[in-house]
This record gives structure tokens, C-alpha cells and sequence, in this order.
């Protein structure tokens, strides 16, 4: 296959039209990925938040728990010593 030359109105140059084809998908698929990339990081910093505030919650929750365990023991300790 021959290679066709375009030349340029602006600056008069000449390049292969399979290179300027090529370069302009290049292009059109870098840009399509790089904002795939960035909805997927947007969507990776969402659900580090959420676990980050799950994990908050669960600490909370299990001091609250361990608190109740020892009344509650402290309470049998205590009636049993009654």
C-alpha cells in the first residue's frame, strides 16, 4: 500500500496520512482511558471513606460493646457476692 502524503495549509509541511490517522486514535484512546482512570479513582476515594468510616464506627461500637460486657460482669460479680 502506498503511503499518501498530506500537506499541511498552515505551515506547508508534509506528513503520511497512516501516521496523522494513527496519532489521532492514539490520542482518542489515551483521552478515552485517562477519564475512565480518573471516574475509577473517584470511585476507589468514595469507598476508602466509607470504609474509613465503617472502620470508625466499628471502633466505637466495640468499645460500647466492651463497656456493657463489664457491667454487665461487674453486675453478676457483684450479686454474687450478695
Amino acid at each position: 500500500m502506498k503511503n499518501l502524503k498530506i500537506k499541511c495549509p498552515e505551515c506547508e509541511s508534509t506528513f503520511d496520512l497512516d501516521n496523522a490517522l494513527v496519532n489521532q486514535f492514539h490520542q482518542s484512546i489515551k483521552k478515552d482511558l485517562q477519564s475512565e482512570l480518573h471516574k475509577r479513582e473517584e470511585e476507589l476515594e468514595e469507598q476508602k471513606k466509607e470504609l474509613i468510616t465503617l472502620t470508625e464506627q466499628f471502633k466505637k461500637d466495640k468499645v460500647d460493646f466492651d463497656a456493657m460486657v463489664n457491667n454487665q460482669v461487674k453486675t453478676q460479680l457483684k450479686s454474687r457476692e450478695d
